[in-house]
């Protein structure tokens, strides 16, 4: 009796298994491209809880800025801010892990592969602070930054002083909201001031010390301030900024 069963030859079993691995190959890198876009969701929605949570704690008086941070890892080793000339002091700076405890969350909710988000926060510069995490894009890993840190550039104007160099009106819009409490200013001659009180208005800037001599007063005395208050898992000398290549872990 004749075989009339049929199979298929090595070739066209080679031919599908190739096709399927192909099927698959692509179905993977589809599969990992949507898994890298749900942990960066989740990043991003963490990110966004955790300073929801922060600023009612701070406004509920509960916490200060500077509880935001949980030791110090992340910190710049000499960071410019408001204007001071020989760096920030360590108890008017921090950066670090995240300071979930005080702020009253579960710390297991916000992991991020075993990582623990970044926290940066000054008294200085009307008491910012930043948030970061390491997300993933076709480029390779990048930085996403939040908070309500934003470096300020040096700059110089006029202003009208008292006689006694101790009050100063801004009249130039431009200007308001340029100086924050705790800044230091300093004059065209390199007198120097700490500003003390700031009106309602924005108007009127209030220093202590002997007083500014002449009305070309200058924000920053070095240089500007930093880009980001958080430094760089590979080097803290490097800032951490929004969408940067320099991660915070």
């Amino acid at each position: 009796m004749r075989n009339t069963k049929s199979a298929f030859t090595l070739v066209e079993l080679i031919v599908v298994i190739t096709i399927l691995a192909i099927l698959g190959t692509i179905a993977f890198i589809s599969l990992q491209g949507y898994s890298a876009d749900a942990r960066n969701s989740k990043r991003t929605s963490d990110l966004n809880n955790i300073k929801e949570k922060f600023v009612v704690s701070v406004a509920e008086g509960r916490i200060k800025t500077m509880d935001l941070v949980d030791g110090v890892t992340s910190t710049i080793p000499s960071v410019e801010l408001a204007g001071v000339l020989s760096g920030v002091a360590a108890s008017d700076y921090s950066a670090g892990d995240v300071n979930y405890q005080l702020l009253g969350i579960k710390e297991s909710d916000f992991d991020d592969d075993g990582k623990a988000y970044v926290a940066g926060a000054t008294k200085l510069a009307g008491g910012a602070y930043e948030l970061a995490a390491t997300m993933e894009s076709d480029a390779g890993k990048i930085a996403k930054v939040t908070g309500t840190y934003a470096p300020r550039t040096s700059a110089s104007t006029d202003w009208g002083f008292d006689t006694a160099g101790l009050v100063f009106t801004i009249s130039d819009s431009a200007d308001l909201n340029l100086l924050k409490v705790n800044d230091t200013v300093e004059d065209s001659a390199g007198n120097t001031a700490k500003v003390i009180e700031i009106s309602k208005d924005y108007k009127t800037i209030t220093v202590d010390g002997a007083g500014l001599l002449n009305t070309s007063v200058t924000l920053a005395l070095a240089e500007d301030e930093e880009d980001s208050l958080i430094g760089s898992e590979g080097d803290l000398n490097t800032p951490v900024v929004n969408d940067g290549a320099a991660l915070p872990y």
